[in-house]
């Protein structure tokens, strides 16, 4: 279901349109689906960035993954 859209109009290189235009016949995509879906991906893991660079910041103690398995009683 699409919701409200806009157009964006971008350049970009041959060889990369090329890898679209690949990739967009081998997964039956559109090549505006692709992008579309590359760059929603790309601006979630940027928020994802934000998030970890704020919680690091915040000097709080942390645990490793053996003590959080230990926590859970999940040692082998």
């Amino acid at each position: 279901m699409m919701t409200d859209t806009t157009s964006l109009t971008i350049e970009i290189d041959a060889d990369i349109d090329l890898e679209l235009e690949r990739h967009a016949i081998a997964t039956g995509h559109t090549k505006p689906e692709v992008v579309r879906d590359v760059l929603a991906e790309w601006l979630q893991d940027q928020d994802d960035y934000r998030d970890a660079v704020a919680i690091t910041a915040r000097r709080e103690p942390s645990s490793g993954s053996a003590e959080v398995r230990r926590r859970l009683g999940l040692e082998d």
